[in-house]
């Protein structure tokens, strides 16, 4: 199961939950969930591997702040 199906799921038990997928294909690799459809999924943030402890604290202030 991907990132994204499994995103869908669990806003489907929950719609309110707020989720940050951190993935690990890059922004031009094909089938790539780019930011606006991660949004129009309702996931929060998306965030690309790797990434530094700063940008996830920030990503998750950003959401539950």
């Amino acid at each position: 199961m991907s990132g994204e199906m499994l995103a869908r799921e669990m806003l489907n038990v929950r719609a309110d939950l707020p989720i940050i997928l951190c993935s690990g294909h890059g922004p031009s690799e094909d089938g790539e969930l780019c930011h606006q459809r991660a949004k129009e999924i309702g996931i929060r943030e998306l965030i690309s591997k790797p990434f530094e402890r700063e940008e996830m604290t920030l990503a998750i202030r950003r959401v539950l702040g």
